[in-house]
Formats: structure tokens, C-alpha cells, sequence
């Protein structure tokens, strides 16, 4: 396997097992003389990650660098999102092609959805965690440019781990990775369709959506109060 081929796929590997953790904010990579790869991670100030010396059996010597920008203040309450069903609705008839595809683009957000959720963000200052299943398609780079250019003035800063698509439990895992890395729990909102019971669990921090029409006024609504932000 050639030296780049293999670092890109290190990357990847690093990328995929970390990019959900709320200290996250991205990763070089350079391959030493001596075979070894040494990985700086961008990282919230304050907090250094636990790594492990070997990622799919190659080993890695871990830096750090603190990156404020890149992360939320720790008073922003957190927006949980999914896509399809809430940023989009089944009466909106997008094409299996475009699904089976899997690439997000801002042709699979409608705009009156992002106009409600912009609301929100820009009312709350709130921040943006993807829990939609596109998120195992696609990169936080790709699917904030998707929302981006469809018109969403939020800030994508995480997603949640894939745990077999028990929403709230996957939620429930990056709340203690956030509780973790901050040191307290956040204000949240969860945005779903999906009738999961441990969603439910979340009490009046989650708010159901219909598929057949997706976000509403009135989820906005609920979702302020649940935040504690007037409208």
C-alpha cells in the first residue's frame, strides 16, 4: 500500500471513529521516517482526548492543538436534527435516485423548513448536531455546505454516533460526551419523525415531526419554550 494511500486511509479511519465527539474540530496527518504517523488533532481548549497509540493497527503519535473558534460557547443550547421528515417531507416527492444517492445537497432541504429552522438558531443561538442517517453518508464539511447554500444561517458543530439508529440513545451518547468535554449538560431540542422510544425518553426536549409535512411553525414554537428563549 503506497504512504499516501495509506494515510488517507488512516485519516478516514481517525475521521469516522472521532468526528461525532463534541472536542472534534479536525485532524492533519504526516507519516514519519520510521513508519510511525503523527496525527495533530485540533481540539477544544482546556480538554485532551484519551487516544489510543494504534488506529486500525497502525501506529499513531497523537498532538494537540487548542482551537476556540472552532467550537461553540458553552452556553449555546444545541439543536438535534434530522432530515429527512423534518427538513423535508414525503409529500415533497424527492426521487429515489436522489436518496440512493446519498450525496447531500441543498436540493434535499426545503426552503420553507430552513427559513423555520433559521428562525430558531438565529433566536436561540443555537448550534447544530446532525442525528440524520445522511450523516453516515456524508462529511460535517459536506452537509454544513449543503445547508449553507440552501440557505441555513446555523452552525454545524458535531453529529451523533451511530448506534444501530436508536436515535435517542445516539443522542444520549454525545450529551455525555459533551457533559464530558464541557463539564456541564446543555439546554437541547431533538427534531425527529421517528417513532423510538428511547426519543421519548427525552421528555419535552423532544419534539415529533409529521413526514408527511415536516418542521412547523409550532415546533419552533415548542422548541423555544423548551429552550427557555422567548419568541
Amino acid at each position: 500500500m503506497g504512504g499516501m494511500t495509506q494515510a488517507r486511509e488512516v485519516k478516514s479511519l481517525i475521521v469516522l471513529r472521532y468526528q461525532w465527539s463534541p472536542w472534534w474540530g479536525g485532524a492533519s496527518i504526516r507519516k514519519r521516517d520510521n513508519g510511525r504517523y503523527t496525527v495533530l488533532v485540533y481540539v477544544r481548549p482546556g480538554f485532551k482526548p484519551d487516544l489510543p497509540s494504534h488506529v486500525g493497527g497502525v501506529p499513531i503519535d497523537w498532538s494537540y492543538q487548542e482551537q476556540a473558534r472552532m467550537f461553540p460557547s458553552e452556553r449555546a443550547p444545541l439543536v438535534f436534527i434530522d432530515f429527512d421528515g423534518v427538513l423535508n417531507f414525503s409529500r415533497l416527492g424527492l426521487s429515489m435516485a436522489k436518496i440512493m444517492n446519498r450525496r447531500v445537497g441543498p436540493e434535499l432541504f426545503h426552503p420553507e423548513k430552513i427559513t423555520l429552522l433559521n428562525h430558531l438558531t438565529n433566536t436561540a443561538g443555537a448550534k447544530l448536531v446532525i442525528s440524520s442517517m445522511w450523516r453516515t453518508w456524508n462529511t460535517l464539511a459536506a452537509i454544513q455546505a449543503a445547508l449553507t447554500e440552501a440557505g441555513a444561517t446555523g452552525e454545524v458543530i458535531g453529529m451523533t454516533p451511530y448506534l444501530y439508529d436508536k436515535r435517542g440513545s445516539e443522542v444520549n451518547a454525545y450529551l455525555r460526551a459533551y457533559e464530558d468535554t464541557y463539564g456541564h449538560a446543555p439546554r437541547y431540542v431533538i427534531f425527529d419523525d421517528k417513532d423510538d422510544d428511547t426519543l421519548f425518553l427525552h421528555g419535552g426536549s423532544f419534539i415529533k415531526t409529521d413526514s408527511r409535512y415536516g418542521l412547523q411553525a409550532a415546533h419552533i414554537a415548542i422548541a423555544l419554550n423548551a429552550l427557555g428563549v422567548a419568541a
